[in-house]
């Protein structure tokens, strides 16, 4: 009896883990269902019923194509030959250096973001309006087919506009979202989505990017203005050659469908952290040198932004080495409006013991900054060497962070002239590799931080450059 009562049990806990699964899988339907809008009725390519769609009209018929019969309705047709649904209208790939020409390259909906690689969003954008509609009854030809476009007419969209819009600021997704709006007609939106995981980055347009690719003129890709990216979009219309022009007048069927390509690129900061060694005073710098116990050693770190975005928070972390004191009042910081200020006992205990200061932002130096070999800080502070039997060596390695990217570090290395060192016993420091458990406050060791405007000033106390910043 306990035996079958031990089955029972076993075969209630499967199934109740499987009816949680299930319910996990279809609360996510949604989500990855309708990454469109709004949602709305559909015709179908191929003339089945769809959504209330029964295509019974006999100029649809004639054309064998099912779509809107009372006005103009965006990107709601299934099954097109070439393109499939038309409900996901925005698509991305990626734009390979130098890329001019985003045709036939290959679009998906979801991309790994790489900082500093630019990529093609494409929108596909198709009046649903039944091509007959786009005219009035004096321009139609026996087989129902406009021979002019006639502005007014009910298959025409009016005051059309295209906009493309994403969020502001670092993220480790961006979602890129198209809108397509006519005053007679509903407002529809799609989206495609850029994500990496490991780094936070943002988005930025690419300027004069935008070109369009019509049915009518399907080799010539046309120019758009930059307003599509603006906070109303671009106004679009198309004559009846399939030249895009900014009338807002798009006529409806398949001849007047456009794709329209427009370039972001993806921005982030990329951090790099150095250390020296000097004896201090001088500029006899000791990296992977021997120094005698008790010389003064000053540590420098400089730290660059080199990459396309403001680095947020930065956040700098040091660690002493084995028997070496540290000399109180020698923490300083220099930047482009912190001449060798020297941090108080507070921001001292912080940044060797509690997470590390927090410096604020610090813009991407440029490419003529980088190519000087600028910095965008540095920091410096003295110990002095111990004497310590069979301490050797001494390791210094300093961490930087910033928000929304993995921490990095950069170590310097000094050997001990210490008399009862030999090649045998040489020793080398232990590393603290992670953060202190210090609760949830303390890491945060806020100071006066520097803005992402005042860094772009930071070349003039740059000048104060090896030697003159507190050797």
């Amino acid at each position: 009896m306990r035996k079958k009562l031990l089955t029972y049990v076993k075969k209630f806990r499967r199934a109740a883990m499987l009816s949680l699964v299930v319910v996990a899988v279809l609360a996510m339907v949604p989500a990855m269902v309708f990454a469109f809008g709004p949602d709305r009725p559909t015709f179908d390519y191929n003339k089945a019923p769809v959504n209330g769609s029964t295509c019974t009209s006999a100029d649809e018929a004639a054309h064998d194509i099912c779509g809107s019969l009372t006005g103009p309705v965006f990107d709601s047709f299934v099954n097109t030959p070439g393109y499939g649904d038309e409900e996901s209208f925005v698509t991305i790939a990626q734009a390979p250096d130098g890329n001019t020409n985003p045709v036939g390259d290959n679009f998906s909906h979801t991309l790994t973001a790489v900082p500093g690689q630019s990529y093609w969003l494409r929108i596909y954008v198709h009046n649903n309006a039944n091509q007959g509609k786009n005219c009035s009854a004096d321009h139609l030809d026996a087989n129902g087919d406009c021979t002019q476009l006639d502005a007014g007419s009910p298959g025409i969209a009016t005051n059309t506009h295209v906009q493309l819009a994403f969020n502001q600021g670092q993220a480790n997704g961006q979602d890129l979202k198209a809108y397509i709006s006519a005053d007679n007609a509903d407002k529809v939106w799609d989206e495609a989505t850029l994500t990496n995981d490991a780094n936070q980055f943002s988005l930025a347009y690419v300027p004069g990017s935008a070109v369009a690719l019509t049915n009518g003129q399907n080799t010539t890709l046309q120019p758009l203005n930059d307003d599509i990216a603006g906070p109303n979009g671009v106004k679009l219309g198309e004559d009846f050659n399939g030249n895009v022009n900014n009338s807002g007048n798009y006529p409806g069927c398949f001849n007047f469908v456009s794709r329209i390509y427009v370039k972001v690129i993806a921005k982030a900061p990329a951090l790099k952290v150095t250390k020296q060694a000097f004896v201090s005073g001088t500029q006899n710098e000791v990296d992977g040198k021997s120094v005698a116990p008790g010389t003064h050693v000053t540590w420098k770190v400089h730290f660059s932004n080199l990459g396309s975005d403001v680095a947020n928070n930065v956040t700098l972390r040091d660690t002493l080495p084995q028997d070496d004191t540290f000399v109180p009042g020698t923490l300083k910081w220099y930047d482009a409006s912190q001449n060798g200020v020297v941090q108080n006992s507070g921001n001292e205990d912080i940044f060797f013991n509690k997470g590390g200061i927090n410096f604020g932002n610090y813009a991407a130096l440029t490419d003529a900054e980088k190519t000087a070999g600028d910095d965008s800080a540095d920091f410096t502070y003295q110990t002095v060497v111990g004497d310590a039997p069979n301490v050797c060596q001494i390791t210094n390695t300093v961490f930087v962070r910033t928000t929304g990217t993995p921490e990095t570090s950069a170590t310097s290395t000094v050997n001990v002239s210490n008399a009862s060192c030999t090649p045998a016993t040489l020793l080398s420091t232990p590393v603290a590799t992670s953060l202190p458990n210090t609760g949830p406050g303390s890491v945060l060791g806020l100071f006066a931080g520097v803005t992402a405007a005042g860094a772009l000033f930071h070349r003039y106390f740059l000048g104060r450059r090896l030697g003159r910043r507190g050797l």
